[in-house]
């Protein structure tokens, strides 16, 4: 039995439709039965029945703040998928992002521990690796401590080491790092909101470029990850490393444009940033802008994203595939 926490989410909805491939039992952990309902119609759009679904997905409703809830599905269980995160890069919501990401994971080890799990994945990012403006990461590139970081950058890195520490316990596990992840499906969730972004021709684009990897490919390495020996190591997952214009100009094509053609102005960005600012002290704003995400707007960063091809049978669809296959569900995401 495979357990996927976020099993709703853009990496899990999509980890369940790669182990449906090969007709794995899974049991889906969920929040909200909207959502649920959702992953179980973006299933079926993939190709699967509502029978096999029926068939191969166990789900139950639990939280990471749930321990008794958690420790009930762990009965049975041989594999872990930790895909679940919040992602939240508002400073009122830091404290959440925190707690949620490092404590949800922190659990999900111990429990992983407790019953000898045969083997961990988990779902990190590219912004655990830190900050080099423009210059290439690898596995190897080391946190930056003194760098401006958002509080999402922090929650993954300190939950890696949660993961890490579960190693030096005896637990097998693997982590990913993927770029910004596009998907074809989940439009109003975190990294989705990049397709419904590139239909509105008179919006903002940031200059930065940075490292981009679809949903599928994600779901795809992690799984070869998992029915591999591999264990204990870490991998990149990007296909390529492109400005978000050029992203959001390749994701506009099924709309007959060329996508966002307003380049945002780091200067505006700043004066926003010291109205919320003050505007907050007075209760009278929640604030939106972090430092740690202006700078993320403006970098240039480039990801190494090898690896996992040189160690394993995984191999990147070519990137041109992979956009037309995302233009080619282009409304999938609207619910």
């Amino acid at each position: 039995m495979n357990l996927i926490t976020g099993a709703t989410g853009i990496v899990g909805s999509h980890v369940l439709a790669e182990l449906l491939k090969t007709n794995q039992k899974c049991l889906a952990l969920y929040r909200k039965e909207t959502r649920k309902q959702r992953t179980q119609n973006y299933l079926q759009l993939l190709g699967f029945s509502p029978e096999l679904i029926e068939q191969q997905i166990h789900w139950k409703a639990a939280d990471l703040f749930d321990p008794a809830a958690l420790e009930q599905a762990f009965e049975g269980v041989k594999r872990v998928f930790h895909c679940a995160a919040r992602v939240a890069f508002a400073p009122s919501e830091d404290q959440a992002v925190l707690e949620t990401n490092i404590k949800g994971t922190a659990l999900m080890v111990d429990l992983a521990l407790k019953h000898k799990i045969e083997k961990f994945a988990f779902v990190s990012s590219i912004a655990a690796l830190g900050s080099l403006d423009g210059g290439m990461l690898n596995e190897k590139s080391q946190w930056n401590p003194e760098a401006t970081q958002t509080a999402y950058a922090w929650s993954k890195y300190l939950s890696e080491m949660e993961v890490w520490r579960g190693q030096e316990e005896g637990l097998d596990c693997v982590i990913v790092n993927p770029g910004i992840i596009l998907t074809d499906a989940f439009w109003r969730r975190s990294s989705g909101a990049f397709t419904q972004r590139a239909k509105k021709q008179n919006s903002f684009y940031p200059p930065a470029q940075t490292g981009f990897v679809t949903a599928t490919e994600v779901a795809r390495a992690i799984t070869t990850l998992m029915s591999s020996k591999i264990q204990g190591e870490r991998f990149i997952l990007v296909t390529v490393n492109k400005t978000y214009k050029e992203i959001f100009t390749a994701l506009a094509a099924p709309w007959g444009h060329q996508g966002p053609r307003k380049r945002l102005q780091k200067f505006w960005l700043w004066i926003f940033y010291y109205g919320e600012y003050l505007l907050g002290i007075f209760k009278l704003k929640k604030r939106v802008l972090s430092k740690g995400l202006i700078a993320n707007l403006f970098s240039t960063a480039s990801y190494d994203g090898s690896k996992i091809e040189q160690m394993s049978d995984f191999r990147y669809t070519p990137w041109g595939e992979s956009i037309q296959l995302l233009n080619s569900r282009a409304n999938w995401g609207k619910s």
